[in-house]
């Protein structure tokens, strides 16, 4: 395979606003902004990870919300979907093992809620409250019943204890820790 900066040749994967590049050696990874405007802000300084608070920069934070909200309308706009009345999950997930933003502002929001999930909690609120936004205006595509999940994963696994962070009644969870799952198990 080869690694190129042109989305879909091999070595290359998009994911949502990021593009993935793997090294021929499979060594290294770096994720980038698939539309160069994407403000910087909204990763972390490694590149592999969102940063769920955009590095406390309102009007980015503002923006990133705006563009999640306007790639998930794109995503209920489509057949696959339009065609499904039980499909009713969006999913906000973070990256594989790739830590945490460890930002100013994330560390801050880490403190005030007790863990890094207080800021991704409070991204999928925003997010969702956009989405009705959203849905709003495009009653043909409402659907009373969605769902936007994200990951109890890696460092997202441990549930605020501070702070009043509520997620939404149509936020939701999915607890995906596999440090205990046995694979040579036949759960069958």
């Amino acid at each position: 395979e080869h690694s190129s900066d042109k989305p879909g040749t091999p070595g290359t994967k998009t994911f949502g606003l990021t593009k993935m590049v793997t090294t021929d050696d499979g060594l290294k990874t770096t994720y980038t902004p698939l539309n160069p405007t994407l403000s910087t802000k909204w990763f972390a300084e490694s590149k592999k990870q969102l940063c769920y608070t955009a590095h406390g920069d309102k009007d980015a934070y503002d923006a990133m919300v705006a563009e999640i909200v306007r790639v998930m309308s794109i995503a209920l706009t489509s057949s696959q979907i339009t065609s499904r009345p039980d499909a009713v999950y969006l999913t906000l997930t973070s990256e594989d093992g790739n830590g945490v933003c460890d930002c100013t502002a994330c560390q801050t929001a880490k403190g005030q809620y007790g863990s890094d999930v207080g800021a991704v909690i409070k991204l999928c609120n925003d997010v969702r409250a956009g989405i009705d936004t959203w849905m709003d205006a495009n009653p043909n595509y409402k659907r009373d019943n969605l769902k936007l999940l994200f990951f109890a994963y890696n460092d997202y696994v441990t549930a605020p204890t501070a702070g009043t962070i509520t997620m939404r009644k149509d936020v939701g969870v999915v607890y995906a820790v596999s440090d205990y799952v046995n694979y040579y198990f036949d759960i069958y």
